[in-house]
């Protein structure tokens, strides 16, 4: 018997025991990108749901900002299982995802010497865990059996973090026989992940994923230096106060020291801002205007007045002129598509 579903605004039958997995790969010729996600009913939801009649359902790629967001979640979960699988001692090693670069993740592994050696090995067995297809399970579990499980695989990080978390049960995944926890949801198996490099980068290594835009091919190596040591400067300074994770962050402010921390983190902004002044002091004459580049509601005006405030402290007498202080009149200022005031624009 056939019933009929929704999908991307067309009404279609489908038959009884069907999952959004096997209605995807009907549509696979017809998309850019790999299907890997749907809005079921309004709501995101993994492949391997079943459908039932009335289901309203949009089918998401890699080309999409979910779909692509859950495609590099699971390549970083088959990144964290090849490293336990080379690994001799497994809680010896431990993979720590520090931030995005361009089209990548920085990664360090901990109990690892990253030479090009090991990194062609780490690919070689990443290919083969997509190769062999392997399911993502996922499984809720109560807190302390998650504790338990992150203790037994050394994840000390996860097990901090559970430490503080109300509900009683979690959502895991397991991928062969390690289990891990993501702050969203994975595509049903390995064998659906395909396009990215890994690259020897600083002490750590980049796990270089494939471009949205065409996943079929991967997004060209190119770090942005400056911004890849403004990270890591940002990342050490977490260090100096002993936070290494959202767990650590999570003890300091049990502990009463919140006030101590951004007090510090305050006095370390206040050093960098310092030694900014001292650069463009060491060449006044020649440096007239300074500008001052971010997207809105990043702290340009804040960082501006602040960066004066040191000039001043080297007998400079700036002048902060902000772009906020020339934006149109709100009648005269353009809408964008959805009818929104755009004060990105130049005409505004």
């Amino acid at each position: 018997m056939n019933n009929t579903i929704s999908i991307n605004g067309k009404i279609v039958a489908y038959e009884n025991g069907m999952t959004l997995k096997s209605i995807a790969g009907t549509y696979k010729n017809d998309r850019k990108g790999t299907i890997v996600l749907a809005i079921l009913n309004g709501k995101l939801t993994e492949l391997n749901k079943p459908i039932k009649q009335g289901d309203v359902i949009e089918l998401l790629d890699t080309t999409t900002r979910d779909g692509y967001r859950t495609y590099q979640r699971s390549l970083s979960f088959v990144l964290v299982k090849a490293v336990q699988d080379l690994a001799a001692e497994k809680q010896a090693v431990q993979v720590r995802i520090n931030f995005a670069i361009n089209s990548g993740y920085y990664c360090e592994i901990e109990g690892v010497h990253i030479n090009k050696a090991y990194v062609e090995k780490l690919k070689s067995r990443m290919d083969d865990i997509i190769a062999e297809d392997m399911p993502f399970i996922k499984k809720t579990v109560h807190l302390n059996k998650a504790r338990e499980i992150f203790h037994a695989q050394g994840m000390k990080d996860k097990v901090k973090l559970f430490k503080y978390r109300k509900a009683s049960n979690v959502n895991m995944y397991e991928l062969d026989g390690l289990m891990d926890y993501f702050y969203g949801y994975m595509v049903p198996s390995t064998g659906m992940l395909n396009g990215f490099m890994l690259h020897i980068h600083n002490t750590g290594l980049v796990l270089q994923f494939a471009k949205r835009e065409n996943p079929n091919e991967v997004a060209k190596y190119e770090p942005d230096m400056m911004l890849f040591q403004t990270l890591l400067d940002s990342m050490n300074w977490a260090s100096v106060m002993d936070i290494f994770d959202v767990g650590s962050l999570n003890d300091l402010v049990a502990d009463g020291k919140a006030n101590e921390t951004i007090l510090v983190m305050e006095a370390l902004m206040e050093k960098r801002i310092g030694g900014i002044a001292d650069q463009i002091v060491e060449d006044i004459e020649n440096r007239k205007f300074i500008f001052i580049a971010g997207p809105s509601s990043s702290g340009k005006t804040t960082f501006a007045h602040r960066l004066s405030i040191q000039m001043k402290a080297h007998g400079i007498k700036p002048n902060v002129i902000s772009v906020d202080n020339y934006f149109k009149n709100r009648e005269d200022t353009p809408k964008d598509a959805d009818g929104k005031y755009d004060f990105e624009c130049l005409e505004a």
